[in-house]
């Protein structure tokens, strides 16, 4: 779970904080698939995210764990609002710094203050997959039915090559990188991981590709 006290550059940004959260270490597990019609053509990438009901626990779990979190009566002087949902289409045409942009989240920032109240009528338009948190956390059923609908990536892709022993019909690639059933192809990148890591794939995938590359330069 990760607190973001500024939700974008521009003033309606500093106005909004969120509480973000994912699930690390994924139970679900996606495909990809191509096209024998057509192998020359892209792959066909399916995340299948939440198809394994334990991922669709531990979220559910979590949002009703930052729903508490965000009402706790120590933060009632902090948050004035609580809502669910992500940037929609018109807070993305603001999303790059621009004269423009500034001047009008300067404008809407100081309406937002003044309006109040008044402000539930503006978010669903400024959100998307608007909904209220303490509605959906108090109805289970309703609540998974919105993280299934609403549910993105945490920007960790990786396994479609994965490396494995002999006797795994599914690895790609052996333990030292080299492709199955080829001569001088070698994967040195995130795809071999076994599993999708925990933590961020930057540092294990230089050390991946340091190591492939120095048992290469042996041979």
């Amino acid at each position: 779970m990760n607190f973001v006290s500024r939700a974008a550059w521009h003033a309606v940004g500093g106005q909004l904080g969120s509480i973000f959260f994912w699930v690390n270490k994924s139970y679900s597990r996606g495909q990809l698939l191509l096209d024998a019609a057509a192998p020359d053509g892209p792959p066909r990438i399916d995340f299948r995210m939440l198809s394994d009901a334990r991922d669709l626990t531990r979220l559910a779990d979590a949002f009703e764990r930052a729903v508490g979190l965000a009402t706790d009566p120590s933060l009632a002087a902090t948050v004035g609002g609580l809502y669910a949902g992500g940037m929609s289409e018109i807070g993305k045409r603001f999303s790059k710094p621009t004269p423009f942009a500034a001047t009008v989240t300067a404008i809407s920032a100081t309406a937002i203050d003044l309006a109040g109240p008044l402000r539930e009528r503006a978010f669903p338009h400024m959100l998307a997959n608007f909904d209220d948190p303490r509605r959906l956390a108090a109805d289970r059923p309703a609540l998974e039915a919105y993280l299934r609908e609403t549910v993105g990536g945490v920007w960790h892709p990786s396994c479609t090559c994965r490396m494995g022993p002999g006797g795994d019909a599914l690895a790609v690639t052996d333990p030292s990188g080299k492709v199955r059933g080829l001569d001088g192809l070698y994967v040195s990148d995130a795809s071999i991981m076994p599993t999708v890591p925990c933590a961020n794939t930057n540092v294990p995938t230089l050390m991946i590709a340091e190591k492939i590359a120095d048992a290469l330069r042996r041979l």
